[in-house]
Parts: C-alpha cells; sequence; structure tokens
C-alpha cells in the first residue's frame, strides 16, 4: 500500500490533472496540502480505478478554473470519505462517471 504526500511540491504551473493516479491499485492516501491548482483546467481520471482508496480530503483544492471532472473518482471502490468542501463547479462542464461504482 502506498501513500504520496506533494508537501513542497511546486505547482503552481500545473494545467492539468488528468489520469495522474488512474489505475493505482494500491494508493491508499494522498496530502494535497500545499499543492496549488488554480491554473487547473482538467482533473477527468484524477483516481480513477483506485480500488483500495478509502479518504480523500480535496479542500485545499482551487476548482474554480476546471471545466472536466469525468470520472474523476470511477471504480474508487473503497472510497467511504471525500472532502470536497470549497469545489467550486461553475466552469465544469462534463462530471460524466464522476462517482461510478462508487461502491462504499
Amino acid at each position: 500500500m502506498v501513500s504520496i504526500d506533494f508537501t513542497g511540491f511546486y505547482s503552481d504551473n500545473l494545467k492539468t490533472m488528468e489520469r495522474i493516479f488512474y489505475g493505482y491499485d494500491s494508493l491508499i492516501s494522498v496530502n494535497f496540502s500545499s499543492l496549488t491548482t488554480k491554473n487547473v483546467k482538467a482533473m477527468s481520471d484524477l483516481f480513477e480505478f483506485c480500488r483500495v482508496l478509502s479518504s480523500v480530503d480535496l479542500s485545499i483544492f482551487d476548482t474554480s478554473n476546471v471545466i472536466n471532472m469525468d470520472s474523476m473518482f470511477s471504480f474508487c471502490e473503497k472510497l467511504n470519505y471525500l472532502n470536497l468542501s470549497h469545489f467550486n463547479t461553475n466552469k465544469v462542464i462534463n462530471m460524466d462517471s464522476m462517482f461510478y461504482s462508487c461502491e462504499s
């Protein structure tokens, strides 16, 4: 099982987060506490097929410029806690299958 920590990761120029963790079956946790997402436009398939991921806190994410969240959490079968409390979806045009097969 793997945990990932983005502390100290320079992300001011990050434009897309598509498929970063796609199919990462061993991912159990991610620390996004210092990640800058203000310029990100696409988050599709971000956690798709992360089957053992159970808890994600994305409250730090600035999603005000994101237009695509398609399949963002699809097949996250163990996901039982998700903090999206500060998500701004005003510009999102695609949320197809965002939580498809999230059984928990």
